[in-house]
């Protein structure tokens, strides 16, 4: 365990030093996108100049569920999740957002347990390119299908303490169709789509998911005989690979939008996982991933609103388990913008 966890100290190190050299790069390319490329003025209007101040909400998180080969039966696990309430800016290719929880949010914790988190995330959107990376960690989890297994009459749900998780990712994506769409309207709102486009997406991904109880995935309140269903202590996985999908913007009534993105990837994944009595499972070979995104909103060239969906789906399949993960974060907004003109 403690070798597995230095593994993935060193991980994020990796992550968080690749995104740190990435900024800058992907920053200089942005300022440098309306010199060295031209864009079409009649579909897009560009308002990086202007500062822009927004409120919003934000649930992030990261779910995954086991199902067996052999029974057909699947156990899923979530944590106790939160929305948080942030302030954040955008200025030219600068962009900031911190959230907080809300002091008046309901405890729950008597019946779906406490989570710990560390959620870190970092998007740079240049005109052309993309940059994703993101760090998930939690320990604390619940089991959310107890009446599957048994008559569940208890509030509070079977509970895992110690059940950690940590899912790490850095993805890098090309849009085909810049010049005459931009993303950063949809997802940054520092742009304006003024008519409907859409575009190819192109890009490639790394990413790490690992999960560990030692205690095993069933809970004591579970009958025992399903301990040997699902009779895991760790499992884990790298995957990279490349994906390829589209994005398109609809604009109607003139300041009304939506964009949906699809982006599915195929990639070479290495697996492990070990049962209960010590028995060391692999896996290498394909994989497949998807991401999927949804933006809608209201724009105005000083006033917008609108929200926001990103899910992330990954398999790992094993001998006689199935481990599928997912990462989603739903955000709402309301923001504003301000000229910033120099004296």
């Amino acid at each position: 365990m403690r070798l597995l966890f230095n593994e993935v100290k060193a991980k994020i190190i990796v992550i968080v030093l690749l995104s740190l050299f990435s900024i800058p790069i992907f920053a200089q390319q942005q300022q440098g996108d309306s010199i060295k490329q031209t864009i079409d003025t009649t579909r897009i209007i560009d308002l990086s100049d202007k500062l822009s101040l927004w409120l919003y909400g934000i649930n992030k998180v990261y779910n995954f569920s086991l199902l067996s080969k052999n029974t057909g039966r699947h156990i899923d696990f979530r944590p106790n999740s939160a929305t948080k309430l942030g302030l954040g800016f955008n200025y030219k290719w600068l962009g900031l957002g911190i959230a907080f929880n809300m002091p008046w949010a309901k405890n729950d914790d008597d019946i779906y347990g406490h989570t710990q988190r560390i959620d870190l995330q970092i998007n740079v959107f240049a005109r052309s390119f993309g940059l994703d990376v993101s760090a998930q960690y939690y320990k604390g989890y619940y089991i959310a299908n107890p009446n599957d297994f048994m008559d569940w009459n208890k509030k509070q749900y079977p509970l895992l303490k110690d059940l950690i998780t940590l899912s790490t990712e850095i993805s890098g994506y090309y849009f085909t169709n810049h010049k005459k769409f931009s993303y950063r309207a949809a997802f940054v709102r520092n742009e304006i789509q003024k008519k409907s486009a859409g575009s190819f997406i192109i890009g490639s991904y790394l990413r790490s998911d690992i999960s560990n109880s030692p205690g095993g995935f069933i809970p004591p309140d579970l009958p025992v005989e399903y301990r040997d269903t699902f009779n895991i202590t760790d499992f884990s996985s790298v995957n990279i690979g490349v994906a390829m999908g589209y994005t398109y913007t609809f604009v109607f009534f003139k300041n009304f939008f939506i964009n949906l993105s699809l982006v599915p990837g195929i990639g070479y994944k290495m697996s492990a996982l070990n049962d209960n009595a010590g028995k060391l499972y692999t896996n290498n070979g394909a994989s497949i991933r998807w991401v999927g995104r949804i933006a809608l909103g209201y724009e105005h060239k000083n006033f917008f609103l609108g929200a926001t969906s990103v899910s992330t789906s990954n398999s790992i399949g094993y001998e006689h388990i199935l481990a599928s993960s997912t990462n989603s974060k739903f955000r709402f907004f309301v923001g504003k913008r301000f000229n910033c003109k120099k004296k």
